[in-house]
Order: C-alpha cells, then sequence, then structure tokens
C-alpha cells in the first residue's frame, strides 16, 4: 500500500513542482534511459541512507527547535550530494560531466527531502525509517519508469503541437495515476 501512495505521490507532485521550481527529477531523466537508471538508483539511496541519516539529526534536535528540521534535511542532503559528486569523480571527467546534474537534481529535489519529512511523521524507530525511505525511492523508481516508457511518444511530433510535451505529460500522468490509486 505503501508504494502504491508513494508512486501517485512522485508522479502527482514532482510534475507540479517542476512548474514551480523548473526542474522535475523524473522530466530530466525520461528521455535518456541510462540517465533516469542513474538516477532511480541515486533517489533510492539518498532517500534510503538519508532518511537513516535524518532519524539521528531529528534524535539530535531539541524540541523546541523542531522547527529547524528543513536545516537538518538539507544538510544530510548535501552530505550525500558531496560524497557522491566525489564518488563520481574517481570514475573520470567524461563521466563525472555527464552524470554529475543527476547527481544535484536527485540530491536537492523533492523526492529526497520531501521523504525526510513523511519518514519523520510516519514512523519512530531507525528500521522503520530506512524501510520507509527504501519503499520512496523504490516508489520513485517505479515513477520514473512508468514515465519513461511513454515519454518519447507523448513528446513526438505525431502530437499535435499545442498539447505536445508538459501537457500530454500531465494528461498522461493523471490517468496512470487513477489507475494505480484504483490498486489500493
Amino acid at each position: 500500500m505503501f508504494l502504491i501512495n508513494e508512486i501517485i505521490l512522485f508522479l502527482a507532485a514532482d510534475i507540479v513542482f517542476m512548474q514551480a521550481f523548473g526542474t522535475s527529477e523524473l522530466l530530466v531523466s525520461a528521455g535518456n534511459r541510462k540517465k533516469s537508471f542513474f538516477t532511480s538508483v541515486l533517489i533510492t539511496l539518498f532517500t534510503s541512507v538519508g532518511s537513516v541519516m535524518a532519524y539521528f539529526a531529528n534524535g539530535l534536535l531539541p524540541e523546541k527547535y523542531s522547527d529547524l528540521k528543513i536545516f537538518c534535511y538539507v544538510l544530510v542532503s548535501g552530505m550525500l550530494c558531496t560524497v557522491s559528486l566525489k564518488i563520481l569523480s574517481l570514475a573520470g571527467n567524461e563521466k563525472f560531466s555527464e552524470y554529475r546534474n543527476c547527481i544535484y537534481i536527485s540530491a536537492f529535489g523533492n523526492a529526497v527531502i520531501g521523504t525526510f519529512f513523511t519518514v519523520s511523521e510516519k514512523s519512530s524507530g531507525i528500521g522503520e525509517y530506512f524501510s520507509a525511505g527504501l519503499t520512496s525511492g523504490l516508489g520513485f523508481a517505479a515513477a520514473s519508469l512508468i514515465l519513461s516508457a511513454a515519454y518519447r511518444k507523448l513528446t513526438s511530433v505525431k502530437v499535435p503541437a499545442a498539447f505536445r510535451g508538459f501537457p500530454a505529460i500531465l494528461v498522461y500522468l493523471g490517468v496512470v495515476s487513477m489507475a494505480v490509486y484504483a490498486l489500493k
């Protein structure tokens, strides 16, 4: 049940936030299967490891300063981003320049930061934090797979110009979200 909720959440929220912030983890990676896979793996790693780190951050933060959670979560994402960039730089300049944007978008996107807030509200122990983070990452991977399956057709020249791209993707994701929600 939680995985279905995460798929619906990422299909809808990621597209809506894309309009507000100008980037979307799903749409950045949807056109390229290698980048889509890499982004999905990164987000799953960031949500699962980051949720455990958020557990410790929540434990260290006194209750009267709970409004500062966002800063802690951004700090956690920043640490994960820095470590990932360092590891990627060891792979060589070509790979680094090709995939570094995926790391930036993955670490600071709504999928990871939103997961930290969701997990901290629903979970109590470190195992639950990790499990919810992993499930959230897998939900993103499933949503990414669903979008990448139809991305080329929704942005092709066969679709009327007024409907091509973002409007077609919104309609597609709306229909998919209703179908996935029906599985509940």
